[in-house]
């Protein structure tokens, strides 16, 4: 993938940072996104992140007394999505 070619290019397959440390996943994804960020900044890759992982959210409101419709665009990188509690559906991988 061109990820992967563009971090071996740069020589720099490691997030770096404190071994030690723990993270969740998404603090991982945030330190991975900037360390990458920084490597590929002014190579012909720079752009590669946003172009892979950036969108757009469109969100509208009406209002019930006038009918008037604001519409708001939000930019994002990673998405935040509800997961279920064990107890309410499957476990994650057995099913």
């Amino acid at each position: 993938s061109r990820l992967t070619s563009a971090l071996r290019a740069s020589g720099r397959m490691g997030v770096g940072g404190q071994v030690l440390m723990q993270e969740d996943v998404h603090e991982f994804w945030q330190v991975l996104c900037d360390k990458v960020e920084t490597e590929l900044k002014g190579s012909e890759n720079e752009l590669m992140l946003t172009k892979l992982f950036q969108g757009k959210q469109c969100y509208s409101v009406t209002c019930c007394e006038c009918g008037h419709t604001s519409h708001t665009d939000d930019v994002f990188e990673d998405l935040k999505l509800p997961m279920l509690a064990e107890s309410q559906g499957h476990a994650l991988g057995s099913g």
